[in-house]
């Protein structure tokens, strides 16, 4: 027996569904056991846990504070556009969906903290922006501030990037 060739294919999302709930967890852990801007060393002074929230994009550039709005619909139009993709795509390397998978994963649990951002008012909260606590560096050289989100996003991506180039390459030489 066939399976339908429209059907949802579900196992391209289990690792966004992990995603997911491990960036919200882990960020459920640090709201409630910080204050905002308290930092605890995880190793030595090279991993710390720092809570912040940034109202901006990715490393903290803020585009002012009317942003969010847009923010919320650019976020939600890319995941919309990447679900069409993933759907859509009928790869058979798996570590291509993956790649896909996890950025899809990332972009939904920074949106869900930009969705609880913008409706922050209506429950009297203070929320201002995407958790972030991931704070590595060496002393009072930081990178930027980040969470398990854009560790999907970023790993996803070039896990994307690098297959995307070589399967380029694999058709032109056809």
């Amino acid at each position: 027996m066939q399976k339908p060739r429209n059907s949802l294919k579900l196992y391209k999302y289990f690792p966004a569904i992990i995603v997911i709930l491990f960036d919200q967890l882990s960020k459920l852990h640090i709201v409630y056991n910080y204050n905002l801007y308290d930092s605890k060393l995880i190793f030595k002074d090279i991993i710390k846990f720092t809570y912040v929230e940034n109202p901006g994009v990715a490393f903290g550039i803020n585009l002012g504070k009317n942003m969010n709005l847009v923010l919320f619909s650019i976020s939600f139009l890319i995941i919309i556009l990447m679900i069409l993709y993933i759907q859509k795509l009928d790869s058979q390397n798996k570590l291509f969906i993956t790649g896909i998978s996890l950025i899809i994963g990332g972009a939904i649990g920074n949106f869900i903290d930009r969705v609880a951002t913008v409706l922050s008012p209506l429950f009297l909260s203070n929320k201002k922006g995407v958790v972030d606590f991931i704070d590595i560096g060496y002393g009072t050289f930081r990178w930027f501030t980040f969470n398990v989100a854009d560790i999907a996003i970023t790993l996803g991506a070039i896990i994307y990037i690098y297959l995307s180039n070589e399967e380029s390459d694999r058709l032109q030489n056809l």
